[in-house]
């Protein structure tokens, strides 16, 4: 069973720190600890951005037409 991705997310910067969004509802985070610890992934939870700064980021870079769908992936639907 192929995952189906909604949109990938670059927060930018001089380390990666992406965010990829899944139809189930799955968000994994591709990122850089440092210079000496690059290439890191895991999935985490929506409540990740609950008190993040990225979050504004996240939501400014986020495609137009996927927006809806990611705020409801971050539990931030109306």
């Amino acid at each position: 069973m192929e995952d189906k991705i909604i949109c990938r997310i670059s927060i930018g910067g001089l380390l990666d720190d992406d965010f990829t969004f899944y139809e189930d509802g799955r968000i994994k985070r591709f990122y850089d600890n440092n210079q000496y610890s690059l290439n890191h992934t895991d999935f985490i939870d929506h409540t990740y951005f609950k008190n993040s700064s990225k979050l504004p980021t996240l939501l400014k870079k986020c495609p137009p037409e996927h927006l809806e769908r990611i705020k409801q992936i971050l539990g931030l639907a109306e």
